[in-house]
């Protein structure tokens, strides 16, 4: 516009330098129209965010899982551990325990091949001082030879 007045005004002598158009009034229609659009703006600009908002509940939720999903191995991995340390220790004592009775028995074993007569001490002992009430047949009376 400015280039047509400085144009139709060079004929008249006048020189325009700038103008400006005062108190202008759109019409209903444009006005409604650049509501619509900027309703139309909010609401698209609405769904994007909340489009954002989804992504990020979904990316939260994701890394919640993974996390659970984590501590879950881990407790599921602890336990195991533990229960191999438990059953390792265990047979550990019952090969001990059992190494001790062999040599136990081996010293016994021993004592015996050095002194027959160990037995008969063994006997002497636990015995309670009474002879059986009852003998019958050839069975020994303990603690008497007779030979």
């Amino acid at each position: 516009m400015k280039a047509v007045l400085q144009n139709d005004a060079k004929s008249l002598g006048i020189e325009v330098t700038d103008f400006q158009l005062t108190n202008l009034q759109y019409d209903e229609g444009f006005r409604n129209a650049v509501k619509n659009a900027a309703v139309q703006k909010a609401n698209i600009e609405a769904v994007e965010y909340q489009r954002q908002q989804a992504e990020k509940s979904a990316e939260t939720a994701r890394i919640q899982a993974i996390g659970q999903a984590n501590a879950a191995r881990e407790t599921a991995a602890g336990a195991a551990d533990a229960r191999v340390l438990q059953a390792t220790a265990e047979a550990k004592a019952i090969q001990l325990q059992g190494e001790a009775q062999a040599a136990a028995i081996r010293a016994q074993a021993d004592a015996l091949k050095a002194n027959p007569d160990l037995v008969n001490l063994r006997r002497a002992e636990r015995w309670d001082g009474k002879l059986p009430s009852a003998i019958y047949g050839s069975a020994p009376i303990p603690f008497l030879q007779t030979q």
